[in-house]
């Protein structure tokens, strides 16, 4: 526990006071081996006649570059003391880096390098019934939304900051992120794939509920942990929980909205491309004109169609 309540920030801590507890060095040697594993099958993937997107190993990278920052380095080391950096934490955790590692689409990663035999398994697994459950997009945005609920406003915090439990909470933000944001990403092959108006519906759903735990802290008389955090520290962290939240859910929505539009784009020119193909190929056959109906059979037919010429049989 902090000796001093909610102590002041200094930059030279934050740049090089990097975690070497156990658990945050096991962190760092998880992210590490994703990266060397996330490389090898890209360079795989890349190896045949298809190139694996560069864009995609960048955003991975980000994504474990952002938990090393939340989990090992100098800003960790003011996790437990500092409500405000304990908040940036949580954003980082549950918002950003599931964001970035989604958009690497591990997943499809997985499939495009694998043999037949490995992707038949990975298909299966990823269409199994547990994997079905849990990113059953009701229940990710119910679980998201409860645990920002009961997190900050029980006193479930009070345990969280102790350092033997802190790393078991940041592993549950984490995975609770990813599971929240996978199926918005929705570019890895996923059982549920939400149309955009349903994603824009789940991002917007969250905006209510940041507000309400933002205003809750801010406006709180007490702080969240009066053996750690100061009243200030308390409203400053809430109010960076309320406005980076929501800027992020907003950047999501707006992200949301631009990928509706381009899809929307794309199926259009698709579209008249089929109908410039089949009424090309209409004047091939002489038929610009479309049907026509014989006004002796009030039969529907196209013009120079060999049968328009007999009348109704009986």
């Amino acid at each position: 526990m902090a000796t001093v309540l909610s102590p002041p920030v200094r930059l030279h801590q934050l740049l090089t006071a990097f975690q070497t507890d156990w658990p945050s060095l096991l962190a760092d040697a998880l992210c590490l081996a994703l990266l060397v594993w996330y490389l090898a099958e890209a360079a795989r993937a890349s190896s045949g006649e298809g190139r694996w997107p560069g864009e995609r190993t960048a955003c991975f990278f980000a994504g474990l570059v952002t938990l090393f920052v939340a989990t090992g380095s100098g800003l960790a080391s003011y996790g437990n003391s500092v409500f405000v950096v304990h908040v940036v934490q949580y954003l980082l955790l549950m918002y950003l880096a599931p964001v970035l590692l989604a958009l690497g689409t591990p997943a499809a990663l997985v499939l495009a390098g694998a043999s037949p035999s490995s992707k038949a398994a990975v298909t299966k697994l990823l269409g199994s019934k547990a994997v079905r459950v849990v990113t059953f997009p009701v229940a990710t945005a119910a679980l998201a939304y409860v645990t920002l609920l009961v997190y900050f406003l029980t006193p479930l915090y009070d345990l969280s900051v102790h350092p033997a439990a802190s790393h078991y909470f940041q592993l549950y933000f984490l995975l609770a992120g990813c599971l929240y944001w996978w199926p918005v990403v929705g570019l890895d092959p996923v059982r549920w794939q939400m149309s955009y108006p349903i994603r824009l519906a789940y991002l917007a759903a969250g905006v209510p509920v940041n507000a309400m735990i933002g205003v809750a802290l801010t406006m709180n008389r007490a702080s969240i942990d009066p053996s750690v955090h100061t009243v200030a520290d308390t409203h400053l962290g809430g109010a960076v929980l309320w406005g980076m939240s929501e800027l992020l859910l907003l950047a999501g929505i707006a992200a949301m909205y631009v990928s509706w539009a381009r899809w929307d784009a794309r199926e259009a020119a698709h579209n008249d491309h089929n109908l410039d193909r089949e009424l090309a190929e209409d004047r091939e056959r002489g038929l610009a004109g479309g049907i026509i109906m014989d006004p002796r059979t009030g039969l529907w037919h196209y013009p120079g169609d060999p049968g328009s010429s007999r009348g109704p049989s009986g």
